[in-house]
């Protein structure tokens, strides 16, 4: 984490043109629309791959994940208990791009269903990623961390 920080601070020192922020945050939320697509069809796989090899995550109240197969198993977790997405949006309000990274800062609306139970839940978050462009050009989540926008037990 200490070197993502540090790779952010460097990044100052070198300037890049606004054509070049404007398409690496195009890139980023073509790839958003990919993960939204992904989740609601339950490709689980194919929203795992978005994340690198190394990355960390947190959510809420949870532990912090450390690799890509750790995150596939939450994921999986959810498709076994039968957790089937209707509706998984992120907004996307805030992009930076420092060098090869871009931070993300938004909500994410997800509503779902659980086994047979036709009831639909509707939750929101805050959520940020940080992006890092690969070798090859490809950007791949490198941070997820989200929280709940409202506290459940006060509704």
């Amino acid at each position: 984490m200490i070197c993502l920080v540090l790779s952010i601070s460097m990044s100052y020192l070198f300037a890049q043109s606004k054509e070049e922020k404007e398409l690496y945050v195009k890139q980023v939320q073509n790839i958003d629309r990919k993960m939204e697509s992904f989740i609601k069809k339950g490709m689980i796989d194919s929203v795992a791959g978005l994340f690198s090899p190394n990355c960390h995550m947190a959510g809420e109240y949870g532990t912090i994940v450390e690799d890509r197969e750790k995150v596939q198993e939450i994921f999986n977790t959810d498709k076994k208990a039968g957790k089937k997405y209707t509706e998984y949006t992120l907004n996307a309000f805030e992009h930076k791009v420092y060098d090869d990274i871009v931070l993300e800062i938004g909500t994410n609306t997800v509503r779902y269903s659980i086994g047979m139970d036709k009831r639909l839940y509707t939750t929101e978050y805050n959520y940020m990623l940080v992006w890092k462009r690969s070798k090859e050009g490809k950007y791949q989540i490198r941070a997820a961390m989200w929280n709940l926008t409202k506290n459940p037990c006060a509704q």
